[in-house]
């Protein structure tokens, strides 16, 4: 990727860290330049009850494996992830693309996929 001319691949190396940042997937100067695609469409990671008898148990933290199959080729440098919270009946609050909220994303070191390869990740929620 360039800015202005100036090549920042060689950055990429410094973008990796434990924590996630905020991204808007829709209303962002990159997002609507094209910049950022999905590679997959989204999977569920988890569900959690906050109702459950035994709600410390039912929020623990836990690990996911993931799968996707990547849909067009491109390169896999982020992994995008929001929540939906139903509340009750028909109400709703999230932060998927498309709501007006912003996402978070976790960046990787950047890898080259073909459409249909596998992807895998490991989540901790």
């Amino acid at each position: 990727p360039a800015s202005h001319g100036v090549p920042l691949a060689a950055l990429d190396r410094y973008r990796w860290g434990p924590g996630s940042e905020e991204l808007d997937l829709d209303g962002s100067m990159q997002a609507r330049a094209g910049a950022y695609r999905l590679l997959a469409p989204p999977v569920p990671c988890a569900e959690l009850d906050f109702c459950a008898a035994d709600v410390e148990a039912a929020l623990a933290a836990r690990e996911a494996r993931l799968a996707f199959e990547a849909g067009e080729d491109g390169v896999l440098n982020g992994v995008a992830f929001w929540f939906e919270l139903d509340l009750v009946d028909e109400l709703r609050f999230g932060t998927a693309p498309g709501g007006g909220r912003r996402q978070r994303v976790q960046w990787v070191d950047p890898v080259r996929v073909a459409k249909g390869a596998p992807i895998r990740v490991a989540a901790r929620v």
